[in-house]
């Protein structure tokens, strides 16, 4: 699990660095709309926290078969998937003009819980790991 821990915490943050560059750049010549392009760069900013997290994790996965970590891991890619991706859907929905689904707007606060829910799955596993030694 933690090769493919490692492999996704780096495209994730690959990819959080092309939309950052995007956000301070590219978007700006699109729209004016100061909140989208900060939503935008929420939404790298996000992203790349949470692909460092995962690979901290991975790391910490290496030695480990714990549970605890693996679900920290699948949180925090669902967290990118969910609020970081929703972000950038929202943005991209707004620049076309094009009405945006009540539903998606719900999909960035289950994002959120999810990554608040990995960072406690990771210290959870961190004091499991330190009351057994």
């Amino acid at each position: 699990m933690y090769k493919k821990a490692l492999l996704a915490g780096a495209v994730f943050a690959g990819l959080a660095v092309i939309s950052g560059a995007f956000a301070a750049h590219g978007l700006q010549r699109i729209t004016q709309d100061p909140q989208l392009i900060e939503n935008f760069k929420t939404a790298s900013s996000y992203q790349m926290y949470h692909a460092l997290a995962i690979l901290i994790t991975a790391v910490l996965l290496k030695n480990s078969k714990s549970i605890l970590l693996n679900t920290a891991v699948y949180l925090f890619v669902s967290g990118i998937v969910l609020f970081s991706c929703s972000l950038f859907l929202i943005s991209y929905l707004k620049i076309r003009n094009i009405q945006i689904p009540g539903y998606v707007t719900l999909i960035t606060p289950i994002g959120g819980l999810c990554f608040i829910s990995g960072w406690f799955f990771l210290i959870l596993s961190l004091f499991k790991q330190n009351s057994v030694h």
